[in-house]
C-alpha cells in the first residue's frame, strides 16, 4: 500500500460510493489501481463499510426492480425467485442449481417472448405507417 499517501479515506470511501462498489470505477476517480483501491479494502475498516453499504445499495435497488416486476407486473418467475430468496423461513426456496437453473431459463424464455411481442407490434405500426403514408401521397 505504498500509493496510500496520495489519497485519504474519505476520497477512498466517496470513490466507493460513487462507483457503488465497482473498484475499477472506483480506481479511475481516484487515478490509482484497482489493487490500490483493493488494499485499501482490505486495511481499512471504514473503505470496507463504504465498499459494503455501497454493494449493499446496489442489492437493494435490483431487489426493488424485482419487486416491482412480481408486484405490479404479476410476472411470475419474479415473485417465484423472490419467494426463492427471501421466503425460505416460510417454507420456499430452491436447493439445487438445476432448479435454480430452471427458473432461469423460464425467465430467459418470457423475456425472450416479451422482446418478440414488441418486435413484431413495432413491425405492425411501421407497416400502418407506411401503408398511411402511401395513402396520403
Amino acid at each position: 500500500m505504498g500509493r496510500k499517501s496520495q489519497f485519504d479515506q474519505q476520497s477512498v470511501c466517496e470513490a466507493l460510493i460513487k462507483s457503488r462498489g465497482n473498484l475499477s470505477v472506483a480506481a479511475g476517480l481516484l487515478k490509482v489501481s484497482r489493487t490500490s483501491v483493493a488494499n485499501w479494502i482490505a486495511a481499512d475498516p471504514m473503505c470496507k463499510e463504504a465498499y459494503d453499504l455501497a454493494n449493499d445499495q446496489l442489492l437493494d435497488a435490483f431487489e426493488n426492480v424485482l419487486i416491482q416486476q412480481g408486484l405490479v407486473k404479476k410476472e411470475a418467475w419474479a415473485i417465484q425467485f423472490f419467494l426463492n430468496a427471501r421466503g425460505k423461513k416460510r417454507g420456499y426456496g430452491k436447493t439445487t442449481v438445476e432448479e435454480t437453473g430452471a427458473l432461469l431459463e423460464e425467465w430467459t424464455k418470457a423475456h425472450r417472448a416479451h422482446h418478440t411481442a414488441l418486435a413484431n407490434q413495432q413491425r405492425v405500426i411501421e407497416a400502418q405507417l407506411s401503408v398511411a403514408e402511401a395513402e396520403d401521397d
